[in-house]
């Protein structure tokens, strides 16, 4: 008897559930492993960006939509740290702008190579949550860093269109504008934003980076736990930053900013790694009642 996706996908709030992917997590040294995520996350970040820019000009250049995949991407980063980052990009995206032929290519191959570093630890790591059978090797965690990548210009490009094309509807257009004035508490709505943004990122991730078969119900049950929890810490984050970026600073000095924003990123890898495997128990535990009431 085949059980029902619903009752597997509901079982992540249970105990046993929570418990298992704590278990592994913590079994395979999960915490040790984030750092190692969040430190080649910090060199692939400004390759990543620009690449995601290049790339949104490319799929809605056209629109004139292309640099607002930035703007879209930053939303979710504390506002301490994304307008730091913005000038950063926008600067190099400049100095790019000499860049031609021949130089530019190169350029361009060694952006790739940059950015997909991250995500080729990422889908490793994921391999591992998701009990893969072969580990990655180096050319196909590339591959799929890639794979990953692509995917992300795809999303975010999408989410502009939607939007740009919701806000030509003037029916739309008025009802939203409706619903704030009956109270839509400010901020609201860019919440919803980075949470629906967190989620359908970790969605992609789950399903296209690990050398597993994942199903995308697993993943999604993973991501839903692990959007919340991340969307929670970067408000956390950024509230402690209001008041707690001075300490930094008497401590480290001028790289106060940076120690920071590394543990921002911390913080999100192991959110993202326990994402991975909470889905990967949700999906043993189904298998496992599965198995028992053949």
């Amino acid at each position: 008897m085949r059980v029902p996706e619903g009752a597997v996908a509901a079982g992540f709030f249970k105990t046993g559930v929570l418990a298992s992917a704590t278990r592994r997590f913590l079994d395979d040294r999960s915490p040790q492993h984030a750092a190692s995520m969040a430190f080649y996350a910090i060199f692939s970040l400004f390759p990543f960006l620009l690449l995601l820019v290049l790339g949104g000009r490319l799929v809605i250049g056209w629109l004139g939509l292309a640099d607002s995949v930035l703007d879209l991407t930053l939303s979710v980063f504390p506002q301490t740290f994304s307008e730091t980052v913005s000038r950063n990009v926008v600067d190099a995206l400049e100095a790019r702008g000499a860049l031609a032929g021949a130089a530019g290519v190169v350029g361009l191959l060694g952006l790739a190579w940059a950015a997909t570093s991250g995500f080729a630890i990422l889908a490793q790591n994921l391999s591992r949550a998701w009990r893969a059978e072969r580990p990655l090797g180096l050319i196909g965690a590339r591959l799929r860093a890639l794979a990953v990548v692509g995917s992300l210009i795809a999303l975010l490009s999408a989410l502009l269109v939607s939007r740009a094309a919701l806000r030509l509807l003037p029916a739309w257009t008025a009802l939203l504008r409706r619903r704030v004035d009956l109270g839509l508490p400010d901020g609201a709505a860019s919440g919803v934003l980075a949470f629906l943004l967190f989620f359908l990122i970790l969605l992609l991730l789950y399903r296209l980076a690990p050398a597993a078969r994942v199903r995308w119900l697993h993943a999604a049950a993973g991501a839903l736990v692990a959007s919340a929890a991340m969307l929670g810490a970067t408000s956390a984050f950024t509230a402690y930053l209001r008041w707690g970026l001075s300490g930094y600073r008497l401590v480290y000095g001028s790289l106060g900013a940076l120690i920071s924003f590394m543990t921002w990123v911390y913080l999100l890898a192991i959110i993202v790694l326990f994402g991975a495997y909470l889905g990967a128990a949700i999906a043993d535990r189904g298998r496992a009642r599965g198995g028992a009431e053949k």
